[in-house]
């Protein structure tokens, strides 16, 4: 039986959790009082508890590895790989934006159809995002939708990014989705075009970290780190 350990540890409000066939049986989110650091093996032993795991029936790894804090990123990935190297597990590098995407999926949000398209940001500084716009299909194996990436990740000032709602080459069944932690900055200088996700969906989370990971094992795309 697969079973699977997901970490997120991209943004300060970081979060684990496990997984087996695709379910996720434990979610935790990491004390935002303490650093990712010391808060991430006993977060880790917590979930594993609750779903009645040892340590070494992880078989599959899922890291959140970016863009994101750079500190973040260097303490998840450095227990990713230990702990796969440890228990024998198989270890898969998750894209940040596009596991903030597949919240909308876990969530259950019923506006998600075949064909919505959603570009989610997160920030880049000096008024730049790093952006990436996905499409969500159908799953054949579920009656969800995945998150699939159309264009490679780029960088984009606020003011071009909300002007995607307006792009006609995105050819827009529905009113394109804005997502992503970036919107915690700029969500009140949005023009009226704009459509944002719920504000729930912006930050990244271990569930859907989980969700792509999920997907990829489905897919035969195996560990990339």
């Amino acid at each position: 039986m697969s079973k699977l350990l997901a970490i997120e540890t991209t943004e300060k409000l970081g979060s684990v959790a496990v997984s087996e066939c695709g379910n996720v049986l434990s979610y935790l989110e990491l004390p935002i009082e303490q650093r990712s650091a010391q808060s991430l093996a006993p977060s880790i032993q917590t979930v594993l508890q609750q779903a009645g795991w040892e340590i070494q029936s992880i078989n599959k790894i899922a890291i959140a590895a970016g863009p994101g804090s750079f500190t973040g990123l260097r303490v998840g990935l450095a227990t990713a790989r230990m702990l796969a190297y440890a228990v024998g597990a198989e270890i898969y590098g998750i894209n940040t934006l596009q596991a903030i995407a597949a919240n909308a999926v876990v969530a259950g949000i019923s506006k998600i159809t075949a064909g919505q398209k959603m570009t989610v940001a997160i920030d880049a500084q000096r008024g730049d995002v790093s952006a990436q716009m996905f499409q969500f299909v159908p799953v054949c194996h579920s009656q969800q939708f995945f998150p699939e990436p159309i264009e490679e990740r780029r960088l984009l000032s606020f003011a071009d990014w909300w002007r995607l709602a307006e792009k006609k080459e995105y050819n827009l069944p529905q009113p394109l989705l804005f997502s992503g932690t970036i919107l915690q900055k700029i969500a009140a200088s949005k023009p009226e075009n704009v459509l944002l996700a719920n504000a729930s969906l912006w930050l990244p989370s271990a569930r859907g970290v989980s969700q792509i990971a999920w997907e990829r094992v489905a897919s035969g795309n195996a560990d990339d780190l």
